[in-house]
């Protein structure tokens, strides 16, 4: 066996498997951050709010809301003074539901 061949190629395996490991893209870390909406929201009637999948409390201040979860197959209509929480996985649509402006805060 000839030693400086064995030599010289487990060093080029080394090299050949460490520059296809930098190659590839590591994938971007989840972000767990909530969206970037202001805590108070205003919707007119048939004006559509959707968010994403992550924990949030609404608070339905006036006017009224029909809210819907991808992760929940009823509907919920949501009027003054009502609150909901979600802490599912799936996306809710908000659609603002009354002739007068509905007004609603969330907190994440």
């Amino acid at each position: 066996m000839d030693t400086r061949t064995a030599f010289t190629a487990t060093p080029q395996a080394a090299s050949v498997g460490a520059l296809s490991r930098s190659a590839v893209p590591a994938k971007p870390a989840r972000s767990s951050a909530p969206p970037a909406l202001p805590e108070h929201l205003t919707l007119k009637q048939r004006q559509v709010l959707t968010l994403p999948a992550g924990a949030f409390q609404l608070q339905v201040d006036a006017g009224r809301l029909w809210l819907t979860c991808s992760d929940d197959p009823d509907d919920h209509f949501l009027g003054a003074g009502a609150t909901f929480s979600h802490a599912g996985a799936g996306t809710v649509v908000i659609e603002g539901d009354s002739a007068d402006l509905a007004r609603l805060r969330l907190c994440w």
